[in-house]
């Protein structure tokens, strides 16, 4: 994957192994009684009651958002018209909790943003194809699969187009 040094507007210190890990391990871990409580303020509590009361749905990295982490561990760049304000490692479980994709995309990863309330999304319902999921553009206001086009099917076809991803929808 390429990205020229000049397409990023915020580049941070990239991250180690060791922190892709214990990602990974954040990711998979059980919902904490924190991450339900939020997950509740806006949901009836037979839908809570659905959630898994394990590991959540969500699987490894992969290895091309792996790399754009150690770059940069969360940060933003634009190609063309295409923008994306991806997450740090840290908080992409948040952003997963608080938009509350277990309940409306299980199996579904938001990892950023395009400046216009748009999520790029890994779908990661079926096992990796190569290294990487098919990627998706979820409108923060309707999460839904069938309102959620693929836009790439990988992160290097994602950042060699320079569209708007809100033109893909």
């Amino acid at each position: 994957m390429k990205i020229d040094d000049e397409a990023f507007f915020e580049l941070n210190p990239g991250i180690d192994v060791d922190s892709i890990s214990a990602a990974n391990a954040m990711l998979r871990a059980p919902f904490s009684d924190d991450e339900v409580s939020r997950l509740s303020q806006y949901l009836d509590s037979d839908t809570v009651s659905r959630l898994p009361s394990t590991s959540p749905s969500i699987r490894d990295l992969p290895e091309s958002y792996v790399t754009l982490l150690a770059r940069s561990n969360g940060g933003g760049f634009t190609i063309g018209e295409r923008e994306v304000a991806y997450f740090d490692s840290k908080t992409t479980r948040d952003y997963w909790v608080d938009y509350q994709f277990p309940i409306y995309m299980p199996g579904a990863l938001p990892f950023g943003l395009n400046g216009g309330g748009v999520f790029y999304v890994f779908d990661m319902r079926e096992p990796a194809v190569g290294a990487d999921y098919p990627i998706l553009a979820a409108s923060s206001g309707n999460l839904c699969y069938d309102d959620s086009p693929v836009i790439a099917r990988t992160l290097d076809e994602l950042v060699s187009d320079t569209r708007n991803i809100e033109e893909l929808m």
